[in-house]
């Protein structure tokens, strides 16, 4: 009887180890199953934090894109600026050279005719001289200004010209 139960004792003690080595070899299946599990959901969380960064690149770059755009906007409005004054300067300087050539060569042409010249007292004369200087200068300054725009729009000149109003001749 004994015998007889140490057999039963070694099947069971067999079926034991049999169960156990089952249940190792579930578990290793398992094991490995989770360490796949865990490798998943690493990569997922490093693609996760691949494209939030990616996404807040996107918006740094979009961001920085559009403060470019506002300053070349910005730049166009004063080149248009600019090109808009620069053609009513243009429009304007027509009667400006007109105006003063006219009263020095009208006055020259006065002074060298021989009929007008023997006609003119001192003091009209001295009137007509000080109309031809005032034009002269008004003229001579017109022409330094259409001379500094130039030397400005070259990039010789760095500041910004004033352009006066001619005086009015007498």
């Amino acid at each position: 009887r004994r015998q007889r139960q140490m057999c039963i004792r070694d099947r069971q003690l067999e079926q034991i180890r049999e169960n156990y080595n089952a249940k190792q070899v579930v578990l290793e299946r398992n094991k490995s199953k989770v360490y796949y599990g865990i490798m998943i959901v690493i990569v997922l969380i490093a693609c996760l934090v691949f494209v939030v960064w990616m996404f807040w690149r996107v918006k740094l770059t979009e961001s920085r894109l559009k403060e470019a755009n506002k300053e070349v906007e910005g730049a166009l409005r004063r080149v248009e600026e600019i090109n808009e004054t620069k053609s009513k300067f243009l429009r304007n300087m027509s009667y400006c050279v007109r105006l003063p050539l006219n009263a020095v060569m009208g006055f020259s042409q006065i002074l060298s005719s021989p009929e007008g010249d023997a006609s003119l007292d001192d003091e009209t004369r001295e009137k007509i001289s000080q109309i031809m200087k005032v034009n002269s200068g008004n003229l001579m300054q017109l022409v330094n200004s259409v001379l500094d725009l130039s030397r400005l729009e070259s990039g010789m000149m760095l500041s910004l010209i004033h352009i006066s109003e001619p005086t009015r001749p007498i």
